[in-house]
């Protein structure tokens, strides 16, 4: 919660909202038990993306998935965004459909 605030905070300052933040606290592999299960909002599975789409009156297709990890690239690709995937690496096979050093090049590619 408190990274969440920080967050949220900072992107405020540069006069940017983040509307609402996702999570999926489960783990096939977690310790607490409730939390232990392999569920569909984990990704690379796309259920807290959907649950964005449906909550926002999202665009999917018209949209883009920014993420660090191969499993953001295939959430986002599942429910039909455009991925930039932040990597300092040389990459040469990639899903990704773009490839950036850092998050404010990534953004800058959207806009």
């Amino acid at each position: 919660k408190n990274l969440n605030n920080f967050i949220i905070n900072e992107f405020k300052r540069k006069n940017l909202i983040i509307d609402k933040i996702y999570y999926c606290p489960h783990h096939p592999d977690g310790n607490i038990k409730k939390y232990k299960k392999n569920c569909s909002c984990r990704k690379p599975n796309p259920g807290l993306f959907y649950q964005a789409v449906k909550e926002f009156n999202i665009d999917a297709n018209h949209s883009y998935e920014i993420g660090n990890k191969d499993r953001d690239v295939i959430a986002g690709k599942k429910v039909g965004c455009k991925t930039i995937l932040i990597s300092n690496e040389n990459i040469k096979e990639r899903s990704a459909d773009w490839v950036e050093k850092d998050l404010l090049q990534a953004v800058s590619h959207v806009i």
